[in-house]
């Protein structure tokens, strides 16, 4: 098992069944780690957006902000978003990393998921082996 929760095999090693369901269980605790820590993503993330959204808001409401339009000295949505991202730019960019470090979180889940389907195959194909052998496990 690696620092990741990620089981790295030889291509040409041979388990036992009972070393596949080693190789499960562990993949299934990192999985319950995995969530746990999308959890908190998920958290940093929102409360993130919250400050983010707040200082945004009081922005767009402030007697400062650009009026958007077509008249002369007016902006554009695009201009207006600039003038108020630049001046909350700690607060986007935090946001945007709380986003980033989210996906990451659950991209990590579905991979450690998706190895669990694979290693369950290899775990098939080790009882038929030991099966065929007649070999017990």
């Amino acid at each position: 098992m690696s620092e990741t929760g990620f089981v790295f095999l030889e291509p040409d090693a041979h388990l036992t069944p009972a070393e596949v369901e080693r190789f499960l269980n562990l993949l299934n605790n990192e999985i319950a780690r995995a969530q746990q820590n999308l959890r908190r993503a998920r958290v940093r993330e929102l409360e993130a957006k919250k400050i983010y959204a707040r200082e945004r808001d009081r922005l767009l409401l402030s007697a400062e902000c650009p009026n958007v339009g077509r008249a002369s000295g007016d902006v554009t949505v695009a201009e207006r978003d600039a003038w108020v991202n630049t001046r909350i730019d700690d607060e986007l960019w935090i946001y945007k990393t709380a986003k980033v470090e989210r996906e990451d979180a659950e991209s990590y889940v579905w991979a450690i998921k998706d190895q669990i389907e694979v290693l369950r195959s290899i775990g098939v194909l080790a009882r038929q082996a030991f099966d065929m052998s007649g070999r017990t496990r």
